[in-house]
């Protein structure tokens, strides 16, 4: 009967079978039992894996990934089995919806999907209110705008003319033709027309008189302007218009000329403190007390009354006699233009005055 085999008799007889080559051949591999059982259970732990993988249509690594990573110094192996323990694959199940047989928890569920969908339509037609709101404001205020525009520029009767069918006719088509009065629907712009029309009368007639064109220049055009604008409207821009038209008329006289231009403006400027004053007087009868028809000097006393009367009390570094203020007189007739009237009433009160200031009076007189 033979030797009984054993795995031990047979690691022996394998190694003997390699006794006649040399080592440097074929490297000697060195592993007990322990380490063969270890590595079975690998391959059958990894051909179990491979298994399961091909079976569901998966591989956990591919073999050119396998020897990328082997060149590179990884573990393969151990690699794989850190993968397939992770169970990627369950991590990210799709999941089935699930229906709850319970009555009161469908009715729960639906009441919250209802208020969302509530939420929802509601943000959505609140969005839509907004924008169709947003449009009619920047509608209206564009068709506001026009208005406004069109009350400036004027607007005619041949647009609707040409509207309803006259188009066909030149003469009645002609928006611009002012030769009609009844044409101009805007009643600013018939009083600018109106000018413009007594502008070009008093032209032709002052050249079919003298024989030449371009000798009318008797006709006012910016008091025509003035006044047409002053009758327009009583709106605060219609009024600075209208001083814009007044204050050229003072500047046209000097036109070309810098001296005469710095006249025009304090001219302009010394009437509309003459305004001003009559303003205030006006404004103020009882305060004022200049009587029914006030000279110059009874204007300024009346201003200055009511100035004074305001603040409470006269200044005391203005000189008072007979309760005129002599100093805060002289100015207002100086700002007001009373060149003439200013000369008077200093030589009148040359000996009040000289006491103050001996040299006022000899100044006015040159």
């Amino acid at each position: 009967m033979g030797k009984p085999l054993s795995l031990s008799s047979l690691l022996e007889d394998s190694r003997r079978l390699t006794t006649h080559l040399s080592s440097s051949e074929i490297p000697s591999v060195n592993r007990n039992l322990n380490l063969l059982e270890s590595e079975s259970r690998k391959l059958v732990a990894r051909s179990v894996r491979t298994s399961s993988a091909t079976a569901s249509g998966r591989t956990l690594l591919d073999t050119r990934a396998q020897s990328l990573l082997a060149s590179s110094g990884v573990d393969t192996d151990e690699l794989t089995e850190n993968v397939a323990s992770s169970a990627v694959l369950s991590a990210f199940e799709m999941l089935q919806p699930t229906f709850d047989a319970n009555v009161e928890s469908f009715l729960a569920q639906q009441q919250e999907q209802s208020i969302v969908n509530a939420i929802e339509e509601s943000e959505l037609s609140t969005l839509d209110d907004f924008d169709r709101q947003m449009s009619q404001h920047m509608r209206l205020v564009w068709e506001e705008t026009q208005r406004k525009m069109f009350e400036e520029l004027g607007q005619y009767q041949g647009i609707g003319s040409m509207a309803t069918g006259a188009v066909g006719n030149n003469e009645s088509a002609c928006v611009f033709d002012l030769a009609d009065e009844r044409k101009v629907v805007q009643p600013r712009v018939e009083r600018y027309a109106k000018v413009v029309r007594e502008l070009n009368d008093s032209r032709v007639a002052t050249a079919a008189a003298v024989g030449r064109p371009g000798a009318a220049q008797n006709y006012d055009l910016l008091g025509g302007l003035e006044k047409a604008t002053a009758e327009s409207s009583q709106e605060l821009r219609s009024k600075q218009i209208a001083q814009v038209w007044k204050l050229l008329g003072h500047y046209a006289p000097g036109a070309g000329n810098g001296a005469g231009l710095v006249q025009g403006a304090c001219d302009y400027l010394e009437q509309t403190f003459v305004d001003h004053v009559d303003r205030v007087v006006a404004q103020y009868p009882h305060e004022a007390n200049v009587g029914g028809v006030p000279s110059v000097h009874r204007k300024i006393e009346g201003y200055l009354r009511v100035l004074f009367g305001r603040l409470g009390r006269v200044p005391t570094f203005l000189e008072v006699f007979n309760n005129d203020a002599i100093w805060a007189h002289m100015f207002m007739l100086y700002r007001c233009g009373y060149r003439k009237e200013l000369l008077k009433y200093a030589l009148e009160m040359e000996d009040i005055i000289t006491d103050s200031d001996p040299g006022f009076v000899a100044h006015l007189k040159a």
